[in-house]
């Protein structure tokens, strides 16, 4: 999962490209990256590992190009492929004297080897990073140095390549964005009368105060040039966006397909809690004097609940915000597990002696939900259930969350009642993909991780996650 920002407009654009990567920094925190359009245009790229704060603390700038650029784009980083180096941080640029490129993505590219083949046969190309945009990006440059055409380099990368991408780019000046044919990763246009933009989400709209937006249609490609939007269709559109934006990636704030995060979460855990939660209660099977999420990305789901159940609501963790969104960490579990200890503390004062309804977005591991249950429980819960707002994740993810590997997936392993006993809860509370689909309003989703319904071929997928293992290591 990454975030991506392009921005085309009649007055300078740094402080609106500065506002939106802020805006769109909880889609990853280990590199970010932007690229300002100068004179003739030149391209100009800077990149530091971590958050965007520190690539502004480091003052690379060129004043001269940051005071007029016009066009520009920016991209935050979590790999779930490749090294976590600086040489990796996107956006990628290439420049010669008459071609100035720069390209940045979203997503995930599973049949890497055979594309490293094609590159080096077709255009003689040597790859110089892990990176899975590089591919993307070797196309490119050279199907347009081709043909000078944006779409016909898009045909082909369209042909080339399987797995889930939304791309946007900067070619002599030229804004441009794609979103692959089965749309699963998110990428929307904004425009007012003095800008258009590109964005993974709608929240970096909101915080500019652009209110004319709309998401781009799977397989096609948007150009702007001076102001001028261009619509290209790429290929037929096979809509299948990741349910798991609405569930956790997602800002809360954030509109998708025309479903409002907050929404969906806030209906998810008034569904949960009325279908399930309530009749154990009406049994006197339970007894919850509280009803609380885990911060941030659960709170509209606890809500829900609480509107449902008529239980009070009420915080028991205090979150500290200077630390990363553990899911989205990269290393090892150990290093997620030390993270939490830092990241949450239990506020004993509201926890001591009762029995709590905890609220989630997921459990995947199973590490963190255990972590979290037992600091509340070593400040003095008497219960904790724990209701999440997505079905069991049993399968793996090759297009962009990361979990490749079934082994890591606790319900892949284990059912509803041993995952409760595994991490201490006294009883937990799932949704079924056929309720998500319920609240979102369609089945145009991607739910592979819950159901093994992958919309594209899994050709590559096992060199996939040989490669994430090696890297991981």
């Amino acid at each position: 999962m990454c975030g991506i920002v392009g921005i085309q407009s009649n007055k300078p654009i740094i402080d609106d490209l500065i506002t939106s990567m802020y805006g769109i920094q909880h889609r990853g925190q280990d590199a970010s990256g932007i690229s300002l359009v100068g004179n003739a245009h030149e391209i100009h790229t800077y990149k530091s590992m971590g958050l965007f704060s520190k690539l502004l603390e480091e003052k690379k700038w060129d004043i001269n190009v940051t005071k007029n650029a016009t066009i520009g784009l920016g991209q935050v980083r979590y790999p779930t492929i490749g090294s976590n180096t600086i040489e990796e941080a996107q956006p990628f640029t290439y420049s010669d004297t008459e071609l100035s490129i720069s390209i940045a993505h979203n997503g995930n590219i599973m049949n890497v080897a055979e594309l490293e083949e094609y590159v080096r046969r077709e255009y003689h190309y040597e790859l110089k990073t892990k990176s899975d945009l590089e591919y993307i990006y070797a196309i490119f440059v050279n199907e347009y140095t081709r043909h000078h055409d944006i779409a016909q380099a898009f045909q082909t990368i369209n042909r080339l390549l399987i797995g889930s991408y939304s791309v946007i780019g900067i070619v002599n000046g030229e804004l441009f964005g794609y979103r692959d044919s089965f749309g699963i990763r998110p990428l929307l246009l904004g425009k007012d009368r003095d800008a258009c933009m590109f964005s993974s989400e709608s929240t970096v709209f909101d915080l500019l105060g652009i209110r004319e937006f709309s998401d781009v249609a799977p397989g096609t490609l948007i150009t702007i040039k001076d102001g001028k939007i261009t619509e290209h269709t790429i290929t037929e559109s096979q809509k299948r966006t990741c349910f798991f934006e609405w569930i956790y990636f997602s800002s809360t704030s954030s509109t998708l397909e025309n479903a409002n995060v907050y929404d969906v979460r806030y209906k998810l855990g008034e569904l949960i809690a009325k279908k399930y939660v309530l009749p154990d209660l009406v049994k006197k099977e339970i007894h919850i004097d509280l009803i609380a999420p885990v911060p941030d990305s659960s709170r509209p789901a606890s809500a829900g609940a609480q509107a449902a159940l008529h239980i009070p609501y009420g915080e028991v963790l205090l979150k500290n915000r200077y630390f990363q969104r553990t899911f989205i960490m990269t290393d090892t579990e150990g290093s997620r597990t030390k993270a939490l200890r830092h990241k949450l503390q239990a506020l004993r004062s509201q926890v001591e002696g009762k029995s709590i309804l905890l609220v989630d977005d997921s459990i995947v591991r199973g590490h963190t939900s255990k972590r979290i249950i037992s600091i509340l429980k070593e400040a003095g819960a008497t219960n904790i259930y724990f209701m999440v707002i997505c079905p069991p994740i049993a399968h793996p993810c090759f297009y962009g969350i990361d979990i490749p590997d079934a082994n890591e997936l606790i319900a892949n392993r284990k059912s509803i009642d041993e995952i409760t006993k595994m991490i201490g809860a006294d009883k937990v509370y799932y949704p079924t993909m056929e309720e998500v689909y319920t609240v979102l309003g369609h089945k145009k989703l991607c739910s592979a991780c819950v159901d093994a319904d992958y919309p594209t071929e899994l050709r590559g997928t096992d060199n996939f996650v040989t490669r994430r293992k090696a890297e991981r290591c």
